[in-house]
């Protein structure tokens, strides 16, 4: 009976085996083999084809977390969420007296200045440390 023997030949020839046995450990328990670059289809009484293949070289995909966000895009919307919910400044309740209220108005604008500025600040950390996770 005529039979058709694959060999798989890793970077190694030296490390060719038949498929007749199976060197598997049960399970998938054993070591990460790579695929084999190449696989040697051997004929009885025809010459072996060798067939080449590529390694496939896809990078990893990111893991991946709530709502199927990176850990980056998790970042960048948390501090979104921080920004978001700081509160404003109180507005000052006007006096009668023009001195006092123009000089809590003052105040009320420097207050409302630096919030945003704070908020500004974090959003565009959280967008750096994002990309610097993505």
């Amino acid at each position: 009976m005529d039979e058709t023997e694959l060999i798989f030949i890793d970077d190694d020839e030296r490390n060719a085996r038949s498929t007749r046995t199976d060197h598997r450990t049960s399970g998938g328990k054993g070591p990460f083999r790579p695929p084999p670059s190449r696989v040697v289809v051997r004929t009885p009484g025809r010459t072996p084809v060798v067939l080449r293949e590529q390694a496939a070289t896809a990078e990893p995909e990111p893991k991946r977390m709530l709502g199927n966000l990176t850990a980056g895009e998790a970042v960048e919307v948390g501090s979104q969420i921080l920004a978001a919910i700081q509160p404003l400044p109180i507005a000052p309740v006007a006096t009668g007296k023009v001195e006092t209220d123009v000089e809590n108005l003052m105040l009320y604008q420097n207050a409302l200045a630096l919030h945003a500025k704070r908020d500004e600040q974090l959003r565009t950390i959280g967008s750096l440390v994002g990309k610097l996770l993505s």
